[in-house]
Parts: structure tokens; sequence; C-alpha cells
């Protein structure tokens, strides 16, 4: 089980479910009857040393203590951009290192041949030179979501996954962390 921990938070944010989804329940549904060797959660810290960035730590920090599961953090950097509205240039944080930590780990995971499933929980087309390769040992899916225009889903990893999980706001509803 391969997670963008990013993904994840932008699903849990458009179905207003931040903070409340059990990581370990969650991946043990998405896996379904296979048995889970591992869960992966890539991430990154936010950029500032705001009280959000130490609360993602902590976060992060507790997932690592979940039963079978590791963290694997890229980092965050500023890029100069330009406002497309006022055209002043702008900075942007963008995550860097992340990408490229889930699609070595798919390709890590699937020359494991105990392993038969890789879920991936994503919506980048990045990923699909990986999973082309990848799938050629194992089975690729692909959990995402598709809300409005804040959360989508790129065609061509849909088109490159072996199956594919849509995920709402009811997927959920037995995944929740107990209050």
């Amino acid at each position: 089980m391969l997670i963008d921990g990013m993904y994840l938070q932008n699903i849990e944010n458009a179905f207003g479910l931040y903070g409340k989804i059990d990581y370990q329940k969650f991946s043990d549904k998405l896996i379904g009857d296979f048995q889970r060797s591992r869960t992966y959660v890539f991430d990154a810290l936010p950029y500032s040393s705001s009280a959000g960035r130490s609360n993602k730590q902590k976060f992060l920090d507790r997932l690592a203590y979940f039963d079978k599961f590791q963290v694997e953090q890229g980092y965050v950097k500023m890029d100069q951009r330009t406002c497309p509205k006022c055209m002043e240039p702008i900075e942007v944080p963008r995550q860097k290192k992340v990408d490229v930590l889930i699609a070595t780990r798919l390709l890590e995971c699937s020359l494991d041949q105990k392993i038969d499933k890789i879920v991936l929980l994503a919506g980048d087309a990045d990923f699909v030179p990986a999973i082309e390769i990848a799938k050629k040992k194992t089975e690729i899916v692909l959990a995402f979501a598709e809300v409005g225009e804040s959360i989508g889903v790129s065609t061509a990893l849909k088109k490159a996954c072996d199956g594919r999980i849509k995920l709402d706001a009811a997927y959920f509803s037995d995944c929740l962390r107990n209050a």
C-alpha cells in the first residue's frame, strides 16, 4: 500500500474528514482479502516553521508506530511563479522528492515475490512509467477520488493501473477514528 499523503489530505479536506480517518483501518480496507505487507505514507512537512509543521511532524511520527507502517518524507521548496490574476511574482510551496520516493518504492515492491498486489493512492500521471514497469511483476490497483474540480486523478494514471477503487465519502464510513 502506497499513500501519497498530500493527495489523501486533500481528499480528507474535500469530504470534511480531516483528522478523522484511521489510517490503519483505511489501509486494511483498501487491501481487502490480500495480506498487507506494509503501508508506506509519503509526505513532506510544510515549508514554514509554524505550528502546522510541528503538528504534521507529530502526526507522521504517530503513523510510524502503527503496525506495518512506514513514513517516508520529502521536503517543501518555495518556487517562483507569476500570479495569473495580478501578474506579480509570487512564491508557491512545492513538494520535492515525494513522487520519486513513491515511484522508487513502487518498483521495489513489485520485485518482491511475496507481494501480489500493490494499492497506490495517488492522482498524478508522473507515476505512469513506474506503473508500466511494475505491473509486469504484480497487480497495481489505483485508489482515487474525484471531487468537483478540487480533487482529481489523471486519466493516464487510471488507464495504466490494473484495477481502480473510486473513493467517495461513504467509503470512509467504517475507517473513522474512534472519538
